[in-house]
C-alpha cells in the first residue's frame, strides 16, 4: 500500500521570498523534496508525496518573478522530470514519483474546456468526437505527442470518446489538434476503371 508523507509550510532554504509579490528562485541541484516544500508554501497547499519521490532538480531565475510565475516554473520543471502533480481538493496536491502511474493517484477528469485548471497539473480530459473514429485520433496523437510517464490516450469507439491523460498545457494543445482533425472526411473516389483493349 502506498505510504504517504505530508509536508506543509515555508521552506527556509535557498529560495528567497521577496516581500509578498515576487520570489527569487535559487535552487541549483536542490533535493526535489525541498523544492516541493517551497512549492507548497507558494501554493498555500499541503503537498502529499508518495514514497518514491527522490532526486535533484534545478530551478533558478535571474530576477525575482511573481508567485504565480514561480509556481508555474516549478510545476513545469517537475513534469519535465517525470513527476506527476495531481490536485486533491482545494487544499492539497499529490505528487507521484517517476515510476508511478498518475491514474493510480486519482487524476481529476474534465469534459468541459472552461473547467480545465490553469495550473500545470496532470489531468484526464474526455474528448467527444463528431466525425473521426477515436482509435484513428488515438493513433495520430501517439505519434504527435512525445510520451511521458503519465501520458495516456484511451479510445472508446462505441461512444466516440477519447480519454487523454496529460499535463494541462498538452491537453490544451490536443484540443487544438482535435479541432483540426475531427472534421468530415470526404469519401474516397473509386479508382477509374482501366481502359478496355
Amino acid at each position: 500500500m502506498l505510504r504517504l508523507l505530508i509536508f506543509a509550510g515555508l521552506v527556509a532554504v535557498a529560495p528567497l521570498a521577496c516581500a509578498q509579490e515576487t520570489v527569487k528562485l535559487e535552487m541549483p541541484k536542490a533535493d526535489v523534496r525541498e523544492v516541493l516544500r517551497f512549492y507548497g508554501s507558494l501554493a498555500k497547499k499541503q503537498i502529499v508525496l508518495d514514497n518514491t519521490i527522490q532526486g535533484q532538480l534545478s530551478v533558478t531565475t535571474e530576477e525575482p518573478v511573481s508567485r504565480e510565475q514561480a509556481m508555474r516554473l516549478i510545476e513545469r520543471t517537475l513534469l519535465l522530470n517525470g513527476f506527476s502533480l495531481i490536485d486533491h481538493g482545494p487544499d492539497a496536491v499529490a505528487v507521484l514519483g517517476i515510476s508511478k502511474n498518475p491514474r493510480q493517484g486519482g487524476v481529476p477528469i474534465f469534459s468541459r474546456p472552461e473547467d480545465i485548471p490553469n495550473q500545470e497539473k496532470v489531468i484526464t480530459y474526455v474528448f467527444r468526437l463528431k466525425h473521426r473514429e477515436p482509435t484513428e485520433v488515438q493513433q495520430l496523437l501517439q505519434q504527435y505527442i512525445p510520451a511521458q510517464t503519465f501520458t495516456s490516450f484511451i479510445a472508446d469507439p462505441r461512444a466516440k470518446l477519447l480519454f487523454a491523460t496529460e499535463s494541462v498545457s498538452v491537453v490544451r494543445r490536443v484540443q487544438d489538434f482535435i479541432k483540426e482533425v475531427d472534421v468530415p472526411v470526404p469519401p474516397m473516389k473509386p479508382a477509374p476503371a482501366p481502359p478496355r483493349r
